[in-house]
């Protein structure tokens, strides 16, 4: 069984070295090659000092591809074409500012073999900064995904994630590259899977962790995040619904956003300054379904690090 785990990555040397140096600590499933890809997204090639440093000693054969096209699909989309030029059976994914757990790949498996899913996710659990603000850990963006294993119908993140390579080999899947720079490729790559009759299960235990640096956790950050992803929710939702669904469908979201944002607004006077953060977000995200339903789309930023949903 060969498997291909595969890092996307962006302008990100620490990040990298961190996650390349978890995988080299991975316990090795039973019967399993295993080789580890960078795709680096920067053009002048950043990562590749990373690569060649730990490469020497390095548990695993280490490949370093260098990708011109701006963009996150377009590097797990490089990714997944030398897992399968190199018969590869599985390709895992994981980001440049994680780190997985010794046993990740071996839970992955375990649950793929029991369910013979055709993608497996796992979750993911964020490490704040030391002096992080406690209200942080509540807001949806960082909360861990808890879900008993198994087969799901939910959507699952690229940031830890296992593929069959059969489904870019023999259904011919791709992460769409409208999808590049706003995010959300994962998301509609889950739904393209459903629409073939793949499936797709969870692994509860398949941790990997994720280090949240300082500045995702100012409101601002967090308002631009929401916003953006209301915008790509009408992209995702045209894909599933049709063009005049889609509509209806994502104003009833607004809708919805607007009245929590609301909520969180009159219970932030004189109760909880949380309520009041939780309302910016809301309605930020309400604002971006509406802008999304004329046509407007928000670039993930441009800050150092793999541009993931």
């Amino acid at each position: 069984m060969r498997i291909f785990i595969g890092i996307a990555s962006y302008m990100r040397p620490a990040g990298l070295s961190q996650a390349l140096e978890g995988v080299g600590l991975l316990q090795k499933p039973a019967d399993a090659i295993i080789q580890v890809i960078v795709a680096d997204n920067d053009p002048e090639g950043s990562a590749l000092t990373t690569c060649e440093t730990i490469r020497e000693g390095y548990p695993f054969p280490l490949h370093y591809l260098k990708v011109e096209e701006r963009g996150v699909s377009f590097a797990r989309n490089k990714l997944a074409d030398f897992a399968v030029n190199h018969h590869g059976d599985f390709l895992a994914f994981i980001d440049d500012d994680e780190f997985p757990d010794p046993n990740w790949l071996v839970e992955l498996l375990a649950v793929q073999s029991t369910t013979e899913a055709d993608l497996v996710g796992g979750p993911v659990c964020r490490i704040f900064p030391e002096g992080a603000p406690d209200w942080t850990r509540n807001i949806c963006f960082f909360e861990m995904r808890k879900e008993k294993k198994g087969l799901t119908s939910r959507n699952l993140d690229s940031g830890n994630l296992l593929i069959s390579t059969r489904v870019f080999s023999h259904h011919n899947l791709v992460f769409d590259n409208s999808f590049a720079r706003t995010g959300g490729e994962d998301a509609m790559f889950s739904a393209q899977a459903r629409a073939v009759g793949l499936t797709l299960a969870w692994s509860d235990k398949a941790m990997v962790y994720e280090s949240v640096p300082a500045d995702r956790l100012s409101i601002g950050w967090l308002a631009a995040r929401s916003f953006r992803v209301g915008t790509v929710t009408i992209m995702l939702d045209k894909n599933h619904f049709g063009t005049l669904l889609a509509f209806f469908c994502s104003l009833g979201k607004a809708l919805v956003y607007l009245s929590a944002g609301l909520v969180s607004g009159v219970a932030s006077f004189g109760i909880s300054p949380y309520q009041g953060r939780r309302c910016l977000i809301f309605m930020s995200r309400a604002a971006g379904l509406i802008c999304g339903l004329f046509g407007a789309r928000a670039k993930m930023s441009p800050s150092p690090g793999p541009l993931q949903s």
